[in-house]
């Protein structure tokens, strides 16, 4: 009886360290296929001593197709302040581009604009700015 105990108690324990073993190299062969192939990643800068936000590709694809959504909301009097889009050219792996473009309005008060960037093969990223806007003039703090 005393054997049979044992016995158990080896092929238990010898069954969780096989069980613990196939979930470890499980997962570090879904690390290795995740490191190695994973496509353009579109991802937002800001650069705080030129105060221009850009635009990277931080993945190791080119991103295709890539549009550019900005939406402001905020107390506006007149102006362009429902979502805009505009396409850009394709992003190369590595690189990074500057988004200048920011529609004219005109108003008072606190606004943010957030701009959201997808491409064909990359997942959509967002960035919020937020700002003070009195009359044309914005004034941006992060």
């Amino acid at each position: 009886m005393k054997r049979r105990v044992i016995n158990n108690i080896i092929l238990f324990a010898t069954f969780l360290s096989l069980l613990s073993a196939s979930f470890v190299k499980s997962a570090r062969s879904n690390e290795q296929m995740d490191l190695n192939s994973n496509g353009p990643i579109l991802n937002f800068y800001f650069d705080k001593q030129s105060w221009l936000l850009y635009l990277e590709n931080i993945g190791d694809e080119t991103a295709f197709n890539i549009t550019i959504l900005i939406n402001i909301e905020g107390f506006i009097v007149f102006g362009n302040v429902e979502d805009f889009s505009y396409n850009e050219q394709p992003l190369e792996p590595g690189h990074r581009r500057a988004i200048i473009y920011l529609p004219f309005v005109f108003g008072f008060g606190p606004i943010e604009i957030t701009y959201t960037a997808s491409a064909l093969n990359a997942e959509p990223t967002s960035f919020t700015l937020k700002a003070f806007l009195i009359g044309p003039f914005l004034f941006l703090w992060r």
